[in-house]
């Protein structure tokens, strides 16, 4: 349909060589990655406008392009993350990671990054499609076997945290967000996301009075970040600090929801 082209690959556990192939049979200029269980989100644009959207991003110039993505989850939720997964479809850029793979740019000049403007809708992460597949335990596997090969690798680190508490496993957690956080630099844009995470793991297991500590931290640096500012509110009210609680969740009302801006 379409000009499609199909073709086999064999499974090797490594998301990125199954990214890397596919692109490889792409035969235009720029590709613009989704997944089998991700759509358009025509609710935001129709399929024209988000044509038109890409090819005026790819007319500025080379650069590697965000795309918003929005996960719907159980009882109609929805929480929304920033993906590279809009690039030149040139050698020097290719996926990297063996399972939440990132583009990567190789080169004399590091290719910048930017948003689209495109919505994509993702329906794997609700609980069902989790059990089905079993794709927290097999992501945790893969994380750490990534890890194994590249422990240096903060992105990883953080990815496994993020996937430990997702399962529940917050005593593992905390200590994988601890290696992200420590090895992270200033420009990564996850790195508030995983301090969140910590201090979401601290509260798990019973340590409000620590998580809001460092939440405050993070206040200092995003104070109109929300999911910050509600966690701190969540984490007051755990305490006992009624006034910044509810001063905290009243602010939440004025402030634009959290998009999670990973890759």
């Amino acid at each position: 349909v379409w000009g499609a082209r199909r073709a086999n690959f064999a499974g090797c556990d490594d998301f990125s060589a199954a990214r890397n192939a596919s692109r490889a049979l792409a035969r235009c200029a720029w590709t613009l990655v989704l997944d089998a269980d991700e759509e358009l989100d025509l609710g935001a644009h129709s399929a024209v406008d988000a044509r038109a959207l890409l090819e005026r991003f790819a007319a500025r110039g080379p650069s590697l392009g965000r795309v918003r993505i929005e996960n719907r989850l159980d009882n109609s939720e929805r929480s929304s993350v920033a993906l590279t997964r809009f690039a030149p479809r040139d050698a020097s850029v290719r996926f990297e990671g063996r399972i939440h793979e990132q583009l990567v740019g190789r080169g004399t000049v590091a290719l910048a990054r930017d948003d689209t403007g495109l919505t994509v809708l993702h329906h794997g992460y609700t609980e069902a499609a989790l059990a089905a597949k079993h794709k927290l335990a097999r992501n945790i596997a893969l994380l750490e076997r990534d890890l194994v090969e590249r422990p240096d690798d903060a992105y990883a680190w953080y990815q496994l945290g993020r996937t430990l508490a997702r399962a529940g496993q917050h005593a593992r957690a905390l200590p994988a967000l601890e290696r992200a956080l420590a090895a992270c630099d200033d420009a990564d844009t996850w790195s508030i996301h995983a301090l969140e995470l910590g201090a979401t793991s601290l509260r798990a297991l019973g340590r409000s009075a620590q998580a809001l500590e460092l939440v405050q931290s993070a206040l200092a640096l995003a104070p109109k970040r929300a999911d910050t500012r509600f966690l701190a509110a969540l984490l007051a009210l755990d305490v006992g600090l009624l006034p910044e609680a509810e001063a905290g969740f009243n602010a939440c009302l004025t402030l634009t929801p959290t998009t999670h801006c990973v890759s």
